[in-house]
């Protein structure tokens, strides 16, 4: 059974869908649950003055980081509320960076047996399959993943 969980979480109704199911497991298997939300931040197009394609840019304003991360903590504490239960633990954490990338890497960091997140997320094109984010997940982790419908 899986012990260790991470959830996935971006706002959408489908991520608490997977942390509801990632409850489910972890309170079955006495496991913990830990939801990770990462912010991804915007890229700035500098095409237009010599340079092609979208960078980050050198260092983003800490009022712009403060902001982006009371947001991440209002989504994760939403999400908290929804799934919380005496059964199994539950902890949370925001991610910066890109997000398919920053949700393998806190796997494997924290050694977590299964990673759970939604199929489509809060962005796209509603007709695929997949969101980008979590068929980059399938393709990159080095853990089994659930996606949730």
């Amino acid at each position: 059974m899986f012990k260790k969980i991470l959830v996935a979480i971006d706002g959408s109704e489908q991520s608490v869908k997977a942390a509801r199911a990632a409850m489910d497991i972890a309170c079955k298997s006495g496991g913990e649950v830990h939801l990770l939300h990462v912010v991804r931040p915007p890229a700035f197009d500098y095409s237009g003055v010599g340079y092609t394609g979208s960078i980050l840019p050198p260092e983003i304003p800490s009022y712009m980081l403060d902001e982006w991360h009371k947001v991440a903590q209002l989504i994760l504490d939403k999400a908290r509320k929804e799934v919380e239960s005496k059964d199994a633990q539950t902890t949370i954490e925001v991610g910066m960076g890109d997000p398919a990338q920053v949700i393998c890497d806190t796997a494997e960091k924290g050694n977590y047996q299964l990673i759970v997140m939604g199929r489509r997320g809060v962005g796209g094109l509603s007709g695929l399959l997949l969101g980008s984010v979590s068929n980059r997940v399938l393709q990159l982790s080095s853990c089994p993943v659930l996606i949730v419908h």
